[in-house]
């Protein structure tokens, strides 16, 4: 089981707004830490975190973010209609 998925930016206020128009209708909340952004699935009253968490951090050598080759990150939407509704504004 992934427990947590973690992506480098080189704009963290971009990938905000970016990764906020789409996680939240998902359920993701987000909460703001000095390394970046934290997005987590509400954990209901007794039970365990349902993952994975979404982290959206610098790059750890300070070089430019870049893709993985061969990397992908998917989140589980309930349907394709959710999908095309959350658009990212730019």
């Amino acid at each position: 089981m992934i427990a947590y998925v973690t992506v480098g930016a080189d704009d963290i206020a971009q990938a905000k707004r970016f990764y906020s128009a789409f996680l939240p209708a998902l359920n993701y909340g987000l909460k703001e830490v000095s390394e970046g952004l934290s997005y987590a699935l509400p954990v209901p009253s007794g039970q365990r975190p349902t993952l994975p968490d979404f982290y959206v951090k610098p790059t750890f050598n300070g070089q430019p973010a870049t893709a993985g080759n061969g990397a992908m990150v998917a989140f589980e939407a309930p349907n394709q209609s959710q999908v095309r509704t959350c658009t990212p504004q730019p």
